[in-house]
């Protein structure tokens, strides 16, 4: 599953998933992080990313982001 990491100075910002519903109304809106000025966005493919979100081990995915991108 595909994350959005938006990182900083080498350090973590943030995290995001986007959804893989696919809308069936064609003017609903998708959603996506957008990094500022001085910010990097990337993405990374991690294996049930979601599930990290649903049973509240954030702390475990950001481990995971920093390891991969060596980030702070």
């Amino acid at each position: 599953m595909k994350v959005h990491v938006i990182s900083e100075r080498g350090k973590l910002v943030g995290t995001f998933i986007p959804r893989q519903i696919q809308p069936s109304d064609p003017r609903t809106p998708i959603c996506t992080p957008i990094a500022r000025r001085g910010q990097k966005l990337q993405e990374l493919e991690i294996e049930n990313a979601e599930s990290y979100y649903k049973e509240r081990r954030l702390a475990d995915l950001h481990k995971i982001v920093k390891k991969k991108l060596k980030l702070k």
